[in-house]
């Protein structure tokens, strides 16, 4: 247990600066408000004294005590380390933690590279039906005018079919690959949440005094396991 004392004393005065007509002219009653004598009072305001205790204890973790710097009636400054427990398995927490998300990182990486090259498949899909288009046209038009036959008519007809089908084969790629850079993204949001919960944790595994105070009790020793909520000082 961390306790801490205050006390407030406020002492407040007024001095007469003698000078001058409205010296005069203000002294007898500045006079009578200072008891008659003319002379300088104090007032004097005084508070009583609040003691802040503290239970100090581990959240979240548990493991073996490796850390107790300070004993029972000694001061501690605010921000002194208390205690801190072994700290290796939260510590590999992160380190995991921090390798999902380069691993994610990666992959949103190598998704948006795949999204880049399903769009320019579809640009070039589409260069190619206005191709099989104007060829299918030109083909209708010469045997149309009689200069053109069925079969090379036919032959661009079938081109044109093919071009379609490949523009929206690929069009279904490129929208699957829109879609794989969104999860990617929503997997790094999830490796980073993660990744703060770990660091979170591990930052649970020392304690800190919370203020300027004396430790009064120290219920815990050197190898002993700490649970979340079990006061150690």
């Amino acid at each position: 247990m961390l306790t801490r004392g205050r006390t407030a004393i406020l002492v407040g005065a007024i001095v007469l600066l003698s000078g001058g007509v409205a010296a005069k002219q203000y002294g007898f009653a500045l006079r009578e408000w200072l008891g008659l004598s003319g002379k300088p009072t104090s007032l004097i305001v005084s508070g009583n004294i609040e003691a802040h205790q503290s239970v100090v204890s581990f959240k979240t973790v548990q493991s073996r005590i490796i850390e107790l710097p300070f004993d029972e009636g000694q001061w501690v400054k605010a921000g002194a380390l208390l205690a801190k427990v072994d700290s290796s398995d939260y510590a590999q927490q992160v380190i995991i933690a921090k390798a999902s998300l380069s691993v994610q990182q990666r992959q949103h990486s190598v998704s948006k590279q795949n999204l880049e090259a399903a769009g320019r498949t579809v640009a070039s899909d589409e260069a190619d039906l206005e191709l099989k288009q104007l060829e299918f046209n030109r083909a209708q038009t010469l045997m149309t005018k009689g200069s053109g036959t069925v079969q090379a008519r036919d032959l661009t007809r079938a081109a044109l079919k093919e071009s379609i089908a490949a523009l929206e084969r690929d069009k279904a790629l490129l929208a699957a690959a829109e879609r794989n850079v969104s999860l990617a993204e929503a997997n790094i949001q999830s490796a980073e949440a993660t990744l703060g919960m770990a660091q979170i944790v591990l930052g649970y595994t020392t304690l800190s005094a919370p203020f300027d105070g004396v430790i009064l009790v120290r219920q815990a020793e050197l190898g002993e396991i700490a649970v979340p909520g079990a006061p150690v000082s």
